[in-house]
């Protein structure tokens, strides 16, 4: 309920946007062709069942996830699940992710498929001057470096820094703000919370990531933190439908651009 308030109220500022916007259009303040703001959150659900099984969800679990999250429901067969399921990811996240599962996913045994997707575009409060970025050497995890094309601002941003940690706090449009932390991640909502507002010269590369997880990677974190029936036979899903299932994969896919 909580992030469903908060898409709403996303939604309603960027009508209120484009309304100005419109507004000093007409007025003269605001040349005509300009690009008009634009900016998205959205959040998609949908629970899927292979065509042939003979239970069907239950009702009462239809009528929950539909109000709650807005789910859609389909269907599939081992044949083409593949292939539906990454047209719904691709769809939903405008191309961002076409292919959650590689073409050799097994689906021989898949009955139940469960799927989020969030898209979200926006931009930055103040946004960085192109005549600013310059290309440099970036760093690597691993020590290396690669060059990279570095963005550059001093603004007055919340920021914090103690012996481990120092971060700032990016703020974007629609009351959304990015978070960039070097150094330790200990205890980072209180030191987000401890942020202040200094002047701050702030340098970020231009980013273009995937990242995933994948080949039982989150069943094996959730395994080693105690939520184990769920992976086995004992499973117990009679509150969505009357059949001996169990989760075989967790499978979670990112793409970060930012310019």
């Amino acid at each position: 309920k909580t992030f469903n308030g908060f898409t709403q109220y996303f939604d309603e500022m960027l009508k209120e946007d484009v309304e100005r916007f419109n507004r000093n259009v007409e007025n003269g303040y605001i040349p005509k062709g300009s690009a008009a703001p634009f900016r998205a959150l959205r959040v998609a659900n949908s629970v899927w069942k292979r065509e042939d099984l003979g239970a069907d969800f239950k009702e009462s679990y239809r009528d929950a996830v539909s109000r709650g999250y807005g789910a859609e429901y389909a269907a599939f067969t081992p044949e083409n699940a593949v292939r539906q399921i990454n047209l719904w990811a691709s769809t939903k996240t405008e191309k961002m992710i076409e292919n959650l599962l590689p073409d050799n996913y097994d689906t021989s045994g898949l009955a139940v498929v469960l799927m989020n997707a969030l898209y979200f575009k926006d931009s930055w409060l103040s946004p960085f001057s192109s005549r600013l970025t310059k290309d440099g050497d970036f760093t690597t995890e691993n020590g290396g470096t690669v060059r990279k094309a570095f963005m550059k601002q001093t603004d007055t941003l919340d920021y914090y820094a103690d012996d481990e940690t120092q971060l700032v706090i990016l703020p974007m449009e629609g009351g959304i703000s990015m978070a960039f932390v070097l150094g330790s991640t200990a205890k980072l909502a209180e030191k987000v919370s401890a942020a202040e507002l200094k002047k701050v010269t702030v340098t970020i590369p231009k980013l273009d990531l995937e990242s995933s997880f994948d080949h039982k990677e989150l069943m094996s974190f959730l395994t080693e933190n105690g939520v184990q029936k769920a992976f086995t036979g004992k499973a117990d899903f009679s509150g969505m439908i009357d059949a001996a299932i169990c989760v075989d994969d967790i499978i979670q896919k990112t793409r970060l651009t930012l310019d």
